[in-house]
């Protein structure tokens, strides 16, 4: 089952799948100018993780479309 799971010929391109990443990348640029701006504050990270968790749950969601 892993290997159905993992076998790229199995996944194509989808239209949908753009709007997902689009704002994976928008959140992390704000994450990151938030890092950027408010540096030295731990407030900053927190943001950055919870920020980079759901970029990265965005793209995995874009690519099951």
């Amino acid at each position: 089952m892993l290997t159905q799971v993992f076998d790229l010929s199995r996944y194509a391109f989808s239209v949908e799948a753009i709007p997902t990443l689009v704002t994976a990348i928008l959140v992390l640029v704000l994450a990151g100018a938030v890092l950027v701006r408010e540096r030295g504050s731990p407030v900053s990270g927190s943001v950055f993780l919870i920020a980079l968790s759901f970029a990265w749950w965005q793209v995995a969601f874009s690519c099951m479309r």
